[in-house]
């Protein structure tokens, strides 16, 4: 017999029925029906939402070693900041900066890391983009600052929100980008 819960019947659907009520006299604010629903449904919504973190605390670890040094230093005393064990003040005496310097520089930070947690994706992805497939054929598979640079630079060309063709741009990579954002590319 298979695995049962409350997203499951009897053959005649009465559950399902019986759930579309439920979750009608839940909207309506029934507490007792909020209560019924959370109880069967929130180990599922955890075990989602847990799986989601994992992938994505997974992808920004990754995405990581593709910044330069001064980069991985800051965005370490960001990580402490965020878990408020820093505030904004110690982060910038930390890194001799002004305040206003060090939201400039997390900002640009934060701007590498989403470069590099999209290389690390399009990497990872599978089938791979031809046009990547050319582009990292002489990487030694290392990440690096270098290579993040070579690569994420006409890959944020090509996956910009910008795909309209201009002279001089493959259209191959405006392809593969509107693959990534299940997007069609214009032309």
């Amino acid at each position: 017999m298979g695995r049962r819960g409350p997203w499951t019947g009897d053959a005649d659907g009465r559950a399902g029925a019986a759930n579309t009520t439920l979750a009608a006299a839940a909207r309506a604010g029934d507490g007792r029906a909020i209560g019924e629903l959370m109880a069967a449904y929130l180990p599922l919504v955890y075990t989602i939402v847990r799986r989601a973190l994992a992938g994505q605390r997974r992808q920004v670890g990754q995405a990581v070693a593709w910044l330069d040094p001064d980069d991985r230093v800051l965005w370490s005393l960001w990580w402490l900041e965020i878990g408020e064990e820093l505030s904004r003040s110690e982060l910038a005496a930390a890194f001799g900066v002004s305040v206003p310097h060090a939201g400039v520089r997390l900002q640009r930070l934060r701007g590498r890391l989403d470069q590099a947690r999209a290389l690390v994706a399009a990497i990872e992805a599978r089938p791979r983009c031809p046009w990547l497939d050319t582009v990292v054929a002489g990487w030694d598979g290392i990440p690096s600052p270098l290579w993040r640079k070579r690569i994420a630079r006409p890959a944020l060309r090509q996956h910009g929100a910008d795909t309209r063709p201009r002279r001089g741009h493959d259209t191959r990579r405006r392809r593969c980008l509107a693959r990534k954002h299940h997007a069609r590319p214009p032309g």
